[in-house]
């Protein structure tokens, strides 16, 4: 499960460096290669391919989230349940 936007920024940075790569590569090549060559990506990023370009498109935070807890906690009405953050720590830590 992708639960943060650093998750998402690591997953989308090893699809990234691959193509990187793939595209360095294409490039050597190219010099050697008619102009009648062409690349043909796989089928399983050509089905990836649309669900990396609306991952690109998302902002990095909620920010009606962020302006919420920004707003609680210049009122003073934020509370942390301490207990609650125990518990989730707890079961990360154990899973």
């Amino acid at each position: 499960m992708i639960s943060n936007s650093s998750h998402i920024n690591s997953i989308t940075n090893l699809y990234v460096n691959k193509i990187d790569k793939v595209n360095l590569k294409t490039k050597v090549k190219q010099l050697d290669m008619e102009v009648s060559d062409k690349i043909v990506l796989s089928n399983e990023s050509q089905k990836f391919a649309p669900y990396l370009n609306k991952l690109r498109t998302l902002p990095d935070a909620r920010m009606e989230k962020v302006q919420n807890y920004s707003k609680a906690i210049e009122s003073g009405t934020y509370k942390i349940d301490a207990s609650g953050v125990a518990d989730s720590i707890l079961q990360t830590c154990f899973l």
